[in-house]
């Protein structure tokens, strides 16, 4: 009886390959969509301009997605400044700053993390592990 062996090695990583790809990708866009929600879900809302700046960025080479925030002041928000700040990061002495938006003086000693790019990994974790499942598999049906 001759057997004869086929590997299909090289045919498995390729698909594997575009499915981290794949996959990476679909969890970025996940998180950008959990952290607009989160962002108003906490009311942190005045222009949208930080509901609208989340984004991702998908590394092959090292099968990660990187995420974040693009404003500038996105890192106060999540963090925190003055007293509440996080890891005792922040200035101890209360300020003052001009409030553009509504035109007055406001004096204060910071304001509280409010953590929406965490909370959009950490509380749902179950809908990431649903894009891995559902994308890992692709290409492999028997």
């Amino acid at each position: 009886m001759d057997v004869k062996f086929t590997s299909n090695k090289k045919a498995v990583l390729q698909q594997f390959d575009r499915n981290v790809g794949k996959t990476l990708t679909a969890i970025g866009m996940k998180q950008q969509e959990l952290a607009a929600l989160e962002i108003t879900d906490m009311g942190i809302v005045d222009t949208g301009l930080l509901r609208a700046s989340n984004g991702y960025q998908v590394n092959l080479a090292n099968q990660e997605v990187m995420v974040g925030n693009s404003v500038s002041y996105a890192p106060f928000i999540e963090f925190g400044t003055g007293v509440h700040a996080e890891l005792g990061q922040g200035r101890q002495t209360p300020w003052t700053y001009f409030d553009e938006l509504n035109q007055q003086f406001v004096t204060t000693s910071g304001m509280e993390a409010r953590p929406f790019l965490r909370n959009s990994i950490l509380k749902y974790e179950e809908d990431y592990k649903e894009i891995v499942n559902a994308f890992m598999g692709e290409g492999f049906e028997s």
